[in-house]
């Protein structure tokens, strides 16, 4: 396992941000402009677990790289779905 993480660690180019007041969480990507510039990025939630194949951080990857625009991925039940908006999204 500890193979594993370093491989990881490797891999990518982890950063955090500090958020000094708890004012929601699009006030934490803010917080992180700065950092992220024009450049696409992933704000991943540690309470969050997405367990898919693929990956559900790559299907993201390749949504953005299909649609080329921003999005928000929902970890739902279908139970769960008539509470939030929903979309469907095709290529331009």
């Amino acid at each position: 396992m500890l193979q594993t993480v370093r491989q990881i660690s490797i891999m990518a180019d982890v950063q955090y941000i500090r958020q000094k007041e708890l004012l929601g969480l699009g006030h934490a990507v803010l917080c992180a402009r700065k950092f992220v510039g024009d450049e696409p990025f992933a704000v991943l939630l540690g309470d969050d677990v997405i367990q898919s194949e693929p990956p559900g951080l790559l299907q993201m990857i390749n949504a953005y790289n299909q649609f080329q625009t921003s999005f928000e991925y929902l970890g739902l039940r279908w139970g769960e779905l008539h509470r939030q908006s929903c979309c469907e999204a095709t290529p331009k």
